[in-house]
């Protein structure tokens, strides 16, 4: 970006944040914009010689993802408490574009989440987090009977969806003339519903389920809470994965320390596939003396 003043000392103008125009107001500097007529120079030297003051909001900037994901980890548990204790009454489309009335609630299995167990900030504070595993669409919702399983969900995924195989939630109100009411639907409590599609993939395959909430407030909801669930997933696979790598790099260092070899040595030596047990002990006698071309055909 370029500054607002022109016919400076010949320089590109800088814009100034707020908080470095304060503090230069109180050293004597013009706070009115930067680029004016014969003071672009002494404004050069003033952002040269002027350390801004550390301002309390500048800190939250940085703690930004910390925030997060302490507010995703509440988030995500009002969601599942929710389901699990009340459900949710929506309607579902189903294959013969019909609506049926069910009730959405979270499975009894979890995933517990790597990566949430020092999260700190959260709700259950430093207690390692979980995910359930999969949200389902009920018949009936028996408020007493909370062990709903996942065992429910068909090949055809009729009954629920694996919250891994959750890609994308949208909220739809342009599209609801796609999926009309019948007559006694509109008159009842579902006349404001607002449609909600959850997008799934797994092995290929993609597919939508559109069901409709109560309200707006309802929809915005699961919206929330579906968006929450796929966020923490997602960090937790990379978590999981950079967990293994670094596992495996660990497992090469101790190869390369117990058989004298180089880093480059042990990392040929673990990714031998072809290697048999009785070839692999006798890399391990003879590592050291082992050639890089020699310890590749192991």
């Amino acid at each position: 970006m370029m500054g607002g003043g022109s016919g400076g000392s010949g320089t590109d103008d800088m814009i100034i944040p707020d908080e470095s125009r304060e503090d230069m107001e109180e050293l004597g500097v013009g706070g009115g914009g930067v680029g004016g007529v014969g003071r672009g120079a002494q404004t050069k030297m003033a952002m040269t010689s002027v350390v801004p003051k550390p301002r309390a909001g500048l800190s939250s900037i940085f703690k930004a993802p910390q925030n997060t994901r302490a507010l995703q980890r509440q988030t995500l548990e009002r969601f599942c408490l929710r389901l699990r204790n009340d459900g949710m009454e929506v309607l579902k489309l189903n294959r013969d574009k019909k609506w049926q009335p069910r009730f959405l609630t979270v499975s009894k299995e979890v995933t517990w989440l790597n990566h949430e167990r020092d999260a700190g900030a959260g709700m259950s504070g430093g207690d390692r987090g979980f995910c359930p595993q999969g949200i389902l669409w009920m018949k009936k919702f028996n408020s007493r009977s909370r062990e709903h399983s996942v065992a429910s969900i068909d090949r055809q995924g009729k009954g629920g969806m694996l919250l891994s195989h959750l890609r994308k939630i949208m909220v739809t109100p342009g599209s609801v003339s796609e999926y009309p009411l019948g007559k006694k639907l509109v008159l009842g409590k579902f006349r404001d519903s607002v449609v909600v599609v959850l997008h799934e993939e797994h092995a290929g395959t993609a597919r939508s389920v559109v069901i409709r909430c109560v309200s707006a407030e309802a929809a915005e909801f699961l919206r929330t809470g579906c968006n929450a669930i796929i966020d923490v997933l997602q960090r937790d696979g990379i978590s999981k994965k950079n967990a293994i790598k670094k596992i495996g790099m660990a497992q090469n260092q101790v190869v390369a320390k117990e058989l004298g070899l180089t880093t480059r040595r042990a990392n040929a030596y673990m990714q031998g596939n072809t290697t048999s047990n009785v070839q692999k002990q006798a890399a391990a006698q003879n590592g050291a003396a082992l050639t890089d071309e020699e310890l590749w055909k192991c």
